[in-house]
């Protein structure tokens, strides 16, 4: 069963690939790109599958409409089946416990071990929508005073989704220089990427958190949520200094 469930990780890993691969060399360069087509597209499928955001084309440039959403459905397919794989994981792994490990589990990951499978995943996904919707919303309110409705809801969803993701592709040649100033775009942007980076388990658990924080009592959270924040908020903090 493992072994089976590995493979078809890996089937459906590759075909991933050569979908976007297949789809951006076909119809999602522009009319003014003059490059090697096949390497392209096969460079920018593999990055946005495995969310890295790199890239040796000008993505706003040489790819057309279609080839920027082809490249967003990429990197959105591509995050959310980290999460979905790595939830399964933990909770395959769940079934598997003996009722003493179970215990032991439950205070290292949380009530998170006792959600049924579907349930999590169901969650998974709509954690994942209603925070880049969010996002987007929030991007779009500021892009808006600089560009035409469609165009500014385009790049707000855009890059919403990317920095959820943790991808790193931009609709702007130079990126976010030009707001390096704007306090929203940039504390949504942050935002977006803790909250990708951390994950939907850790989100969860620490609303639990809050919730029984403001209500007076006392909870916990797990153990795997004090690992992630601590070392979250350690890397970011040692990055900022240095």
């Amino acid at each position: 069963m493992e072994s089976s469930f590995a493979r078809k990780i890996v089937i459906t890993f590759i075909s991933k690939i050569l979908l976007g691969v297949i789809l951006l060399y076909c119809f999602g360069f522009s009319e003014s790109y003059t490059g090697g087509r096949l390497m392209a597209a096969f460079f920018t499928s593999v990055s946005a599958v495995c969310v890295t955001g790199l890239t040796i084309l000008d993505v706003s440039a040489d790819f057309n409409l279609f080839g920027q959403a082809v490249l967003l459905f990429l990197v959105q397919i591509g995050g959310l089946g980290f999460l979905l794989v790595s939830n399964w994981i933990i909770l395959y792994l769940r079934r598997r416990l003996s009722f003493n490990r179970t215990l032991i589990s439950q205070d290292i990951m949380g009530s998170f071990l006792t959600i049924p499978v579907s349930s999590v995943l169901k969650r998974t996904i709509l954690f994942t929508f209603s925070t880049e919707l969010i996002g987007a919303l929030v991007l779009y309110m500021r892009f808006i005073h600089q560009f035409s409705a469609p165009r500014a809801a385009w790049l707000a969803v855009f890059h919403s989704v990317s920095a959820f993701c943790n991808a790193g592709f931009s609709l702007f040649k130079e990126g976010f220089v030009s707001y390096s100033g704007d306090v929203v775009v940039n504390l949504t942007l942050v935002i977006l990427i803790v909250l990708g980076g951390i994950g939907f388990v850790v989100v969860v658990d620490m609303m639990g958190w809050l919730k029984a924080f403001t209500k007076g009592s006392k909870r916990l959270l797990s153990y795997h949520s004090r690992v992630v924040i601590i070392t979250t908020f350690i890397l970011i903090l040692s990055g900022f200094v240095f």
